[in-house]
């Protein structure tokens, strides 16, 4: 596990989120409301660049130039939108289900997975849908990035939850080492 002090402040801000959601939802602070945001936000942020760092997509460069190459197409698709509405919006979908092509080509090339692949799978293809859904249909996107918010943070839960029981099983046989001698 690499950044092992950046799991550590995530799941900080992770309890500042659940601190603003009791003091939102049960004390009915106004603050708690500005502290739950203010922490999820910030869980989301430095979870997501966990899971990359410590991914494959960052030691595959392949991938990486892949990845940014298709990011370049809905970025593109956004602003040509502005002068023709069907070729920005073609762009955009082109691109997003491109990059959800590769991952899954990457995802199914692998030779073994884990829970945490299949979590980032269905992340990943529930924010495509999520973006899909906000060029065609606007409304019908809030319902979707919800559930995709929701797979975000159980696959980041998960993924704080199977760090740090690595770094319990890495201690174990050091202080049995110890008892030892």
């Amino acid at each position: 596990m690499r950044l092992k002090p950046l799991l550590y402040i995530t799941v900080g801000f992770l309890v500042l989120a659940i601190c603003g959601a009791i003091l939102k939802y049960t004390l009915f602070l106004p603050i708690g409301s500005t502290i739950f945001n203010f922490g999820m936000s910030c869980t989301q942020v430095l979870g997501l660049i966990l899971i990359v760092i410590n991914g494959t997509l960052v030691t595959n460069s392949k991938m990486v130039r892949q990845m940014g190459l298709l990011a370049l197409l809905p970025l593109a698709g956004y602003f040509i939108q502005w002068y023709s509405n069907s070729i920005g919006t073609s762009l955009q979908l082109l691109g997003l289900l491109l990059i959800l092509a590769v991952y899954a080509k990457t995802f199914l090339s692998k030779p073994t997975k884990e829970v945490l692949d299949y979590l980032k799978l269905i992340w990943i293809s529930s924010k495509v849908t999520t973006s899909f859904l906000m060029v065609t249909l606007f409304s019908a996107a809030a319902i979707v990035g919800q559930i995709a918010n929701i797979l975000f943070y159980t696959m980041l839960i998960y993924f704080i939850w199977i760090s740090l029981s690595e770094k319990t099983s890495e201690d174990t046989p050091n202080n049995e080492q110890e008892a030892i001698s």
